[in-house]
């Protein structure tokens, strides 16, 4: 249930078989999942296959993952029939000269990544100056306890290590 602090775990556990058998039957494909954000990497083919087949399975015990914020990335062309099926399930797939976020983390095109992650801090760095002008007292404090989260730890162990001592 949304907000319940043990639906994640449950979830999880839920789904855990069900991924498994998914690793066995793609080896090919990478499989990985954080709650109901599903990730399949790989050949287009294979990753759109190994996605539908847990769809499938997913649904065998009820359950789903999210679906609507299914994106694809390749740097390289996605033969037409594979983007035609993808787009027939409501995969979007992302411009070959981008990328997409992966858990908040932006995989795609070197430059493109490094463009994003250069925004970020841009806009992180302009949100701390105007909590700077506020003086020190409790609204300052409010936050910047809201601001310090764990968001930028969980950037600097997802990037790739040139992407992030940059």
């Amino acid at each position: 249930t949304q907000g319940d602090p043990m639906g994640t775990f449950l979830y999880s556990l839920a789904i855990h078989d069900v991924l498994r058998e998914a690793t066995v039957l793609f080896e090919d494909v990478l499989i990985a999942a954080y709650a109901d954000d599903l990730l399949t990497f790989g050949e287009p083919l294979r990753a759109l296959q190994a996605w539908k087949w847990i769809r499938v399975e997913l649904r065998k015990i009820r359950l789903d993952f999210k679906e609507a914020a299914s994106e694809a990335w390749s740097p390289s062309p996605v033969d037409l029939a594979v983007v035609a099926e993808m787009e027939a399930e409501g995969i979007r797939l992302q411009d070959p000269h981008t990328g997409f976020h992966v858990l908040g983390t932006p995989v795609g095109r070197d430059d493109w990544a490094h463009q994003q992650l250069e925004d970020l801090c841009r806009d992180r760095r302009q949100a701390l100056a105007t909590i700077a002008v506020m003086g020190a007292g409790p609204t300052q404090d409010g936050l910047l306890r809201y601001c310090a989260n764990t968001w930028v730890q969980h950037l600097g162990r997802t990037c790739p290590a040139d992407v992030a001592s940059a």
